[in-house]
């Protein structure tokens, strides 16, 4: 199981929160690149 929570701050006034989760089964890709190159620390 996976699953994505994006939190957000719609209004401090009045205080307003609103969120999103998504939850389902992922795979992860090993014979792909990825879609955005990552950054090297």
């Amino acid at each position: 199981m996976t699953s994505f929570v994006v939190d957000d701050l719609a209004s401090v006034d009045p205080w307003v929160v609103r969120g999103i989760e998504i939850r389902g089964s992922a795979v992860a890709l090993t014979d792909h690149e990825p879609p955005v190159p990552s950054r090297k620390m």
